[in-house]
Formats: structure tokens, C-alpha cells, sequence
């Protein structure tokens, strides 16, 4: 199981930015016959984001 927070950036069909955005995902890997499969993946927006990214 991994879980993180992502920083994402975003562009639309015109070129234009949208502003940053946080996002939470969850991924459940199980390894198979010597192969990683990733057999479930859920992706959220954070919630109580107050709009400032930290770098």
C-alpha cells in the first residue's frame, strides 16, 4: 500500500495555467508471479487545503 499527497499542475487545450492544486492517492500493489501489479488505485482532492504549497 502506498499513499501520498501530489502537487498538481495543470494546463488547458489553450495553453492557459490553472492554479496548483493538492491531490491524495492510495495504491494497493501486490506482486505476482515475480511482476509488481498495481490492482487498485483512488485518487482525491485534499480536503481542508488552504490554497499554499511549501516547497
Amino acid at each position: 500500500m502506498v499513499c501520498s499527497v501530489q502537487k498538481w499542475d495543470t494546463v488547458n487545450k489553450d495553453g492557459s495555467a490553472n492554479p496548483p492544486f493538492m491531490m491524495r492517492q492510495s495504491d494497493y500493489l501486490e506482486k505476482r508471479g515475480g511482476v509488481w501489479k498495481v490492482l487498485h488505485k483512488y485518487t482525491s482532492m485534499a480536503n481542508g487545503w488552504d490554497g499554499k504549497i511549501v516547497e
